[in-house]
This record gives structure tokens, C-alpha cells and sequence, in this order.
């Protein structure tokens, strides 16, 4: 990560999509990704994520207050 207090700007060059997103990915088995020495950009994260979940879309799970009463309804199913 770069640190913000260090006054480093913000790699542009590596930044190539714009949307102000740059991760570093250490992950032996993922060759667009090894080594934590430089930045990646969305698409290869986007990449790297598609490697191990196969494309798979995001579960949405419904959120409940954690009341008394819902939890008596839970208990109840």
C-alpha cells in the first residue's frame, strides 16, 4: 500500500483504468500477480479474483436488526 504520509503521488502510470484502485497481490499462483513489489490495477485484480472464485456472483444476505424479538424468530425457523 502506499503510504500517504510518505508524499509519494499516486501511480498514475500503474493506474491505467482511472478509478483511483491499485492493490498489491502476492500470490505465487497467480503469474500476473507475484511478488508485492508493485502495484496491480483493477483488471488484473478483477483477474486474480475471477482465478479462484470462477466468476461466481456475490450472495446477498439479508440483514436483520439483532433485537430480541428477531432472534426469538430465528429460533423459532
Amino acid at each position: 500500500m502506499i503510504d500517504p504520509n510518505e508524499d509519494k503521488p499516486f501511480p498514475r502510470e500503474i493506474d491505467v483504468a482511472g478509478d483511483g484502485f491499485v492493490c498489491f497481490i502476492d500470490d505465487e499462483n497467480f503469474e500476473a500477480a507475484t511478488g508485492t513489489e508493485s502495484p496491480v490495477d483493477t483488471p488484473v485484480y478483477k483477474a486474480w479474483v475471477k482465478h479462484y472464485t470462477g466468476g461466481a456472483a456475490a450472495v446477498t444476505v439479508k440483514w436483520v436488526p439483532a433485537t430480541a424479538e428477531e432472534i426469538k424468530v430465528l429460533e423459532t425457523k
